[in-house]
Formats: C-alpha cells, structure tokens, sequence
C-alpha cells in the first residue's frame, strides 16, 4: 500500500506542480484529523509516513504515577509493561495506534481535508505564477460566457474579462484565440 501512496502523492505533485513536502504534510495533517476524530480520546495524535512503512499513527503519552488525564496520561506501571523497566515518571512514549480502526468515515474526513489542502497549494501555486505578470500581455482561448463576461482560458487557469473592459462593437466566439492584459491577480476564486 505505502508504494501505491507515494506513486500516488507523486502524480498529484507533477499534475498540479506543487511541493512533494507540502503533499506529504497535507496528507500527514489530513489523517491525524481523522484519527483524533476516530479514537476521541484527548490523545497527541502524531502521524509518520515513509515510502517503506507507509502511514503509521502514534499517541504521545506522559508518564506519571496518578493518572489524572487517561487521553495524555500513562500510569509508571502501565508504561513499564510495555517499553520496560528503564521508563521514568515524565517520559514521554510513542504508542503506535491501529490504522485498521479507521473507519469509513474517518478516511472520508482525511479525504476531504486532503483536497482542501492540494486546491490551497494549487491556488497559492497560480496565484504565484501569475502574480509577477500584471500588465503583461497573454493569450488563452474564449471559453464561455457568464453574465456578458467573458471567461478566457489561459492553460492552467481560466482569467475573467469582464463586459465593461471588452472592446465595443467587437464579436468573439467560443474557442477563439484571445490576446489580453493581465490587470489583476486575486488569490481566492470568486463566486
């Protein structure tokens, strides 16, 4: 599976050309939203993922002789159980959660959040792009019509031309080529 996810990861990188880095974190945040709202327990969920090993899940526990927060919390003898006898009051141990407890909904939720994230990086990654070309000319292609404005479709994204800076009198159809200035870049969609 974790090679199926890295192939994966990869081809999302190289369709939208964002960061590997930035996927694998989305990816990594994305599960550990899901896994605090699958196991609910008030623990620090910690997600690790490597190419070989693939997505493995931790819960950060504290050691302590009176348990007072079970979510954060581990009892000395309980925590000697099972990593030994070298564990001290206030050590800090990494158990390893059961991916296979993920639900259904669970997965849907990192789904989600791992989109959301991938079109933040995509949006930023545009708006980068485009940014520096204020007052440059470009070409795109007439791509529809939406209100008397037109849509133009630059390659990678679609640019709005709105009525009152169309030129009167002048006629375009769909999937006519189209030469005009970039006068502004926003960073969020519109509508």
């Amino acid at each position: 599976m974790s090679a199926s996810i890295g192939q994966s990861i990869d081809a999302l990188c190289k369709e939208h050309g964002i960061d590997r880095e930035l996927v694998v974190e989305a990816m990594k945040e994305a599960v550990r939203a899901a896994a605090r709202k699958q196991f609910k327990s008030g623990e620090e969920i910690y997600v690790e993922w490597s190419s070989d090993a693939g997505i493995e899940l931790f819960a950060s526990k504290v050691v302590v002789e009176e348990v007072t927060s079970p979510g954060r919390e581990m009892s000395l003898e309980e925590a000697r159980e099972m990593a030994g006898d070298e564990v001290d009051v206030g050590d800090e141990l990494q158990l390893p959660l059961p991916m296979e407890e993920m639900g259904r909904i669970a997965a849907q939720t990192a789904k989600q959040i791992l989109f959301q994230k991938v079109r933040d990086a995509v949006r930023a990654n545009v708006y980068e792009q485009y940014v520096d070309k204020i007052g440059d000319h470009i070409n795109g292609f007439v791509k529809r019509f939406e209100r008397g404005d037109m849509i133009v479709d630059l390659g990678t994204v679609e640019a709005i031309l709105p009525r009152k800076e169309q030129p009167r009198g002048e006629q375009w159809g769909q999937g006519e080529r189209i030469r005009v200035v970039i006068n502004d870049v926003a960073k969020e969609a519109k509508g």
